[in-house]
């Protein structure tokens, strides 16, 4: 569903301790939209969510330019200066333990996005990518090498109506889990920011004391948060979306969570593959990672297909796995023959917790790089 997910694992199905998934109630395989806009805002994670600091800018997403904390201001005479202040900012985050706890939340969100030190606005922070245990600013991550998509869609929107009875019962269940675990996660960062907000005027050893447990109380509801839509994603796609347009396929990975896998993979009855990347939300981004060749590339380019392809190659070579390593390689060859469908495919929910459908959309990755 998403590198981006950090330590969350991808979905919130029974996982055994190898990792892999347990029942969904439902046979292996089964045979109008309601509009989620509430649930897309109440939702949102990272620099969306709503709140005190990067969580709370206008439109739903902080600033990378004036004023917003990324970029030091397009606007200034002094720009030389304003990226030294902003370097400043990240080397205290980096060996100040406690100028960062001030300042900033652990996943690096700042906790107020208007406050000022050294006369300028605090960047938002991210891993960086060369040396995950340090901060850098958001802003000096290169751009990502976006991904295109076919055009006409050779696919389309699903509808609620066209769901069988028994299967539509349970994503209706799994949506109601989703928008539980959104109202959760909202209650938690409301209680946090209110925390935070009385710190940040009267820096106490209480008023510490009752951030640090607002932040514990909400660091795992918004991991439940994320699970259960990455869940209801990965679950309409299984169940819904690769039937409908797939009918006969059958899933072949072996169903595990984490990072550095496709969500799921499919074999095609006439031959060939479906690769699917699945949303929980019909406003979910793709994500973003570092490539084998140290690019930057978003989900669904084809440089992305090929490093998600080499971590495959690797994680079968040190688990000795036969079924991996064999089934990487009947991708790359599927992959050489045009035979490769990579898709994104994200699910809707009504505000009442209702499933309303999906919105799928076929990647265009191009041909294999020749070697």
């Amino acid at each position: 569903v998403g590198d981006g997910a950090g330590a969350v694992a991808r979905g919130g199905d029974s996982v055994t301790a190898g990792g892999e998934r347990g029942g969904d109630g439902l046979p292996p395989r089964s045979g109008g939209s309601g509009g989620s806009g509430w649930l897309d805002d109440l939702g949102r994670s990272g620099d969306e969510a709503g709140g005190l600091g990067d969580e709370a800018a206008a439109g739903g997403t902080a600033d990378e330019g004036t004023g917003g904390g990324g970029e030091p201001n397009s606007g200034r005479a002094d720009q030389p200066d304003a990226r030294a202040v902003m370097q400043r900012h990240v080397d205290l985050a980096n060996n100040d333990p406690r100028w960062f706890k001030d300042h900033y939340r652990s996943n690096g969100y700042r906790r107020s996005a208007s406050a000022e030190v050294f006369g300028q606005r605090l960047p938002i922070l991210v891993r960086d990518p060369a040396d995950p245990t340090k901060w850098i600013s958001k802003s000096d991550l290169p751009p990502a090498i976006q991904a295109r998509y076919m055009d006409p869609n050779p696919h389309g929107n699903g509808v609620r109506k066209s769901v069988d009875s028994g299967v539509l019962k349970r994503l209706d269940e799994w949506a109601t889990s989703r928008r539980d675990a959104i109202v959760a996660d909202k209650a938690a960062e409301k209680s946090l920011t209110a925390a935070e907000k009385e710190y940040l005027k009267h820096r106490t050893a209480e008023t510490e004391a009752a951030m640090d447990a607002a932040e514990a109380k909400h660091s795992p509801l918004h991991g439940t948060m994320l699970k259960q839509s990455e869940l209801f994603g990965e679950r309409v796609a299984e169940h819904h979306a690769v039937p409908e347009r797939y009918p006969g396929a059958k899933r072949v990975d072996d169903g595990a969570f984490g990072n550095n896998r496709f969500d799921q993979i499919y074999e095609k009855p006439g031959g060939g593959y479906v690769v699917v990347e699945a949303k929980g939300s019909l406003k979910a981004s793709t994500g973003e990672r570092t490539s084998h060749l140290g690019n930057r590339v978003e989900q669904g380019t084809r440089e992305y297909f090929e490093t998600i392809l080499k971590e495959m190659d690797k994680r079968s070579a040190k688990a000795n796995d036969s079924v991996e390593a064999e089934l990487a390689s009947k991708l790359r060859k599927a992959f050489v023959r045009g035979k490769v469908d990579y898709v994104l495919i994200k699910a809707d929910a009504t505000q009442g917790g209702k499933y309303a459908g999906y919105e799928m959309e076929q990647f265009n990755i191009g041909k294999p790089r020749s070697h």
